[in-house]
């Protein structure tokens, strides 16, 4: 083959390669969901489309379609106490370590006002003068 056929060739492969690279969706497809209703008088299941706002389809099993979306209720509202117990659990311990981090803070003023008597004690006792009309005005 000649050079000048294998060039245009790579050109329109690279061609349509950046093309197709390049034809990607705009954004993010909208997602079409429906609902499912669980109609415990007549036993059974109903698909609703909630941009129509309307039911779409029943599905009849003898109860079995309501008993599986009851037990899924039940497992997430489970799974929902579980998360709200272990976020006041969270907040809890947040607490406690706020609580926990003032005390340190009011021990840590604490223990500079110490280091600063000590000081003047250790000046008055080594008869700083001025240290000493301290001791006398108090």
């Amino acid at each position: 083959m000649e050079s000048w056929t294998l060039r245009l060739l790579l050109a329109a492969g690279a061609f349509v390669l950046v093309s197709l690279c390049s034809a990607a969706p705009p954004g993010p497809v909208p997602s079409r969901g429906l609902l499912l209703v669980a109609n415990k008088g007549d036993h059974t299941l109903g698909i609703i489309d909630p941009v129509e706002g309307k039911e779409i389809a029943t599905v009849d099993e003898g109860g079995l379609a309501l008993a599986a979306i009851q037990q899924l209720y039940r497992m997430v509202v489970s799974e929902d106490e579980r998360v709200a117990a272990l976020t006041q659990a969270n907040r809890d311990k947040d607490e406690v370590i706020r609580r926990q981090a003032a005390r340190i803070d009011q021990l840590q003023q604490l223990e500079q006002t110490v280091e600063i008597l000590a000081a003047k004690l250790e000046r008055i006792e080594n008869g700083d003068a001025k240290a000493s009309l301290l001791m006398a005005s108090k």
